[in-house]
């Protein structure tokens, strides 16, 4: 008996022994054994989880970096087991990147996360060699969103730690998600819900595109359940022509897909997938070593880009082929929406403002925002735009202050150094070469748009009654090749919409960058969304619903991350889901003219004059090609700025006037033309007054905002609209015909006056809020 406790005893040592730890870090203790680092994208935060100190990354894109002391770096065998202890604030995954035999940040399993209670993952590391090769000199780093860890250990042999199987974990976590808030669409005219999945670029290099061709975007069952518990109708995915046909020509691979096609549908889930062929990422290698393969070339630099030029005539052909082949292969009950990667560094309708994508394939290349049309097709087309815009050469040549023998002789602004200098001083240049640098733009945006036009046209052929969406990007700026309103009235052509990926967390500024395309998808017909740029705040999902439904969209389109990185995220979309309705019509009788023109030319910002103006009316935007085509046709008001015009413009815009329209330009500064002269001027303010009528209408010059806000609110009343001006700048109201919806931003209450037929009625809006008031029109 005695031999068979002391075995026992001895047993029992000898497995404690075997599970003591080799290295321990302990939040807010001496963690001498294993420490944190700072590094780039390593930032840290000291926290609490119920009184106990914790460490949690910053944001979502920083990790945790931890570095093991030499000493006991070097008594570590190649096997090892990291134990992390503490608690996830957030439904999520949890990986570890460490320093292995082959590469300094091989990839670990992945563990999901249980919310809001303790728990314990291990990670087993078969092949480690930490040797501080991370960065911050780190050995590995930990990945995952809102992680509160107290304790990490590492272990040279299996640990003894109690700790949930798989399955056990799975269970668990089915039942935490039958807890959470649900969110539902409304049930009439709803949006389309997008959800894209968290990581796009977070896989790279060759080895871990061909394990993961979706880069990081695609769903599992349990990210597939949390989506449908919001109400989210469809999930995007990246699906690039090299993801497909990755080794030969013809020989398609849809063997992924089709296992993540299975996972959607199980939950019920429509698919919206990122078709991209054009910029360097989506490309196969073996199509880079065809003679069709056209890189770009820069006017900059005379220097080529890896991503394919879109004067290239082989490139419809490849378009063709891949569209069909995804048409086909989806059919039409699957897809809710199609959205179409043309070009550009990540899909955009864009030309490329970057060198390489930070190690993706195929690694870097030479790129920054240039004009990227330094090819002989180019060329070629730039001389037959020129001879029909001008006909003869001499009134050419009178316009940019050339001396041409003939449209053969013509050629671009400037190449090299000229080029970058005429692009960054176009505000102070003569008015012959701004004339010159204004028609070559035009051009150069004209151009993406046909490339776009290919795209759409043919995607319609093929896609039938699924709604397809041209993907763009930038704030317009002329080097990028993007004109949105030109860009949303082909798509509206094809029936088609448009998204843009430059929206933030802030109201106030997203709407400014992206109320043109919204104004220009709504008056031609295309449906129209916004993406974010990248993570946003918990305000900020707040904001971008209430952006979506106050501009008409016809989808909302967010990244996984943006729903569950944060407690509060998920709340305030189940909570605002309902709201995700497509406004097809929203009265709005007042408008802001965007100033293409001037921007093309340099002129200085004058957008916060802009954000104020949103505080007293929720106004479309209407630019030169809108107004060419008759957006002004049923508006009242419009507000502009002091700028430059087009004489023809600024008369459409008097005629307008005179047929009833209240002008009030913004400031006092007189109205220039392109050539320099002050013909718009003249034009524009004939006797030279600043408040006079003109036949039916009024133009009023001031730079008195408060007395905009007076005129605007009261011309708004006198047409039977409700008004809602916030003095202070604390909330903001949009009609949305017969109701009202107000936004409060901040993170106090505040109380919010609206006036209809002069009854003044007042609402209390809680911080971060969205509320709706009901109105007889």
């Amino acid at each position: 008996m005695i031999r068979v406790l002391l075995a026992a005893a001895l047993c029992a040592l000898s497995l404690r022994l075997a599970a003591a730890p080799a290295a321990v870090f302990e939040a807010g203790g001496d963690s001498s054994e294993i420490s944190i680092a700072e590094a780039g994208d390593g930032r840290y935060e000291n926290a609490l989880l119920e009184g106990r100190p914790c460490v949690m990354n910053a944001s979502f894109a920083d990790k945790l970096y931890f570095s093991v002391l030499p000493e006991i770096r070097k008594t570590l065998p190649s096997e090892l087991w990291i134990v992390v202890s503490g608690q996830s604030d957030v439904p999520g995954q949890m990986v570890l990147r460490y320093n292995s035999k082959a590469e300094p940040y091989k990839f670990s399993e992945s563990v999901r996360l249980l919310m809001g209670r303790p728990d314990t993952l291990v990670f087993r590391l078969p092949d480690a060699a930490f040797a501080g090769s991370q960065n911050g000199g780190a050995d590995f780093r930990i990945e995952t969103y809102r992680f509160r860890l107290t304790k990490l250990e590492i272990y040279t042999s299996e640990p003894g730690v109690p700790a949930m199987t798989s399955e056990e974990r799975a269970a668990e976590i089915e039942k935490e998600i039958g807890q959470l808030p649900e969110g539902f669409l409304p049930a009439e005219d709803p949006m389309e819900f997008i959800v894209c999945g968290d990581d796009g670029f977070g896989k790279q290099g060759r080895e871990a595109r061909q394990k993961d061709p979706f880069f990081g975007t695609s769903f599992d069952d349990e990210s597939c359940a949390i989506l449908k518990r919001l109400g989210v109708s469809s999930v995007e995915c990246y699906v690039t022509f090299e993801g497909l046909m990755p080794n030969s020509e013809g020989v398609w691979e849809w063997g992924p897909w089709d296992r993540e096609h299975q996972v959607l549908k199980k939950h019920g889930l429509r698919y919206s997938p990122f078709l991209i062929l054009g910029p360097s990422y989506a490309m196969p290698d073996w199509y880079r070593k065809t003679p069709d393969f056209r890189p770009g070339r820069c006017l900059e630099h005379g220097e080529s880009n890896l991503v394919d030029n879109i004067w290239n005539p082989s490139l419809p052909k490849y378009v063709d082929m891949f569209l069909a082949e995804c048409a086909r292969h989806y059919g039409p009950d699957f897809l809710e929406t199609v959205l179409l990667g043309i070009q550009g560094d990540f899909g955009e309708a864009i030309h490329p403002v970057m060198g390489g994508l930070a190690g993706i394939d195929p690694g870097s290349y030479h790129g920054h925002a240039g004009f990227w049309c330094d090819l002989p097709e180019a060329l070629e087309e730039y001389r037959a735009w020129a001879k029909r815009r001008y006909r003869y050469i001499a009134f050419l040549n009178k316009a940019w202050g050339k001396s041409y023998g003939t449209f053969r002789d013509v050629d671009f602004p400037a190449r090299g150094e000229a080029m970058e200098r005429l692009a960054e001083g176009i505000r102070d240049a003569s008015p012959a070469a701004k004339r010159e640098y204004l028609d070559f733009v035009t051009w150069y945006r004209e151009a993406m748009d046909r490339y776009a036009d290919m795209w759409m046209k043919t995607a319609a052929k093929y896609f039938g009654e699924t709604p397809v969406y041209l993907c763009t990007g930038g704030a317009g700026e002329p080097r990028h090749g993007s004109d949105f309103s030109l860009n949303a009235k082909t798509c509206a052509k094809y029936g088609g919409g448009i998204r843009l990926t430059n929206e933030g967390s802030v109201y106030i500024h997203t709407n400014l960058a992206t109320r043109l395309l919204t104004s220009a998808a709504r008056f031609y017909g295309a449906r129209c969304s916004k993406e974010p740029f990248g993570n946003v705040t918990p305000e900020g999902v707040v904001a971008r619903i209430y952006g979506s439904v106050t501009s008409g969209c016809s989808q909302h389109e967010d990244y996984y991350r943006n729903l569950t990185d944060h407690p509060d995220k998920f709340g305030y979309v189940a909570r605002y889901a309902g709201l995700l309705r497509h406004e097809r019509e929203l009265p709005m009788p007042a408008v802001l003219y965007y100033p293409n023109i001037a921007c093309t030319l340099g002129e200085a910002p004058w957008w916060p004059d802009y954000e104020n103006i949103r505080y007293m009316a929720n106004c479309d935007y209407v630019d030169e090609n809108m107004l060419r085509d008759g957006a002004l046709e049923g508006r009242r008001i419009m507000v502009m700025p002091a700028t430059i015009l087009e004489p023809g413009d600024a008369r459409l815009i008097m005629a307008w006037v005179r047929r009833g329209g209240l002008l009030i330009v913004m400031d006092r500064e007189p109205m220039k033309a392109v050539d320099g002269t002050d013909a718009c001027e003249k034009l524009m303010f004939p006797g030279g007054a600043d408040d006079f009528a003109w036949g039916k209408g009024r133009v009023v010059r001031t730079d008195d905002f408060e007395e905009i806000a007076r005129i605007v609110t009261g011309e708004m009343e006198r047409l039977g609209c409700a008004t809602y001006y916030s003095p202070k700048h604390d909330f903001f109201g949009a009609d949305l015909g017969g109701r009202l919806l107000f936004y409060n931003p901040g993170e106090k209450e505040v109380t919010a006056e609206y006036v209809y037929k002069g009854r003044k009625t007042r609402l209390v809006l809680p911080p971060r809020s969205i509320k709706e008031a009901v109105y007889a029109p």
